[in-house]
């Protein structure tokens, strides 16, 4: 690996975008496993997908509804289960 002084300020800002978006990925990871395993992945959280979301909830065997109860507003749960229900169609 070259000296930060031998490297463009292409390369170096390349480097550190790579670490920072690594970490970041490395964070959302982590975030999602500690929902999980605590019973609750929120749909609204950053770098969930709904797939994730509806496995946790079809693993979870309960609707949507009763698996956001007591998490997210009413309005967000319906509009989720409309977004959900689209998706499908």
């Amino acid at each position: 690996m070259a000296e930060a002084k031998d490297k463009t300020i292409e390369e170096q800002r390349h480097e550190a975008l790579t670490a920072e978006i690594t970490a970041k990925k490395k964070e959302i990871k982590e975030r999602k496993a500690e929902e999980i395993k605590e019973g609750f992945l929120n749909p609204l959280g950053e770098g969930t997908s709904y797939a994730e979301f509806q496995k946790a909830v079809a693993d979870s065997k309960k609707s949507i509804a009763e698996y956001c109860k007591g998490k997210l507003e009413k309005a967000t749960i319906e509009w989720i289960e409309n977004e959900i229900k689209q998706i499908k169609e």
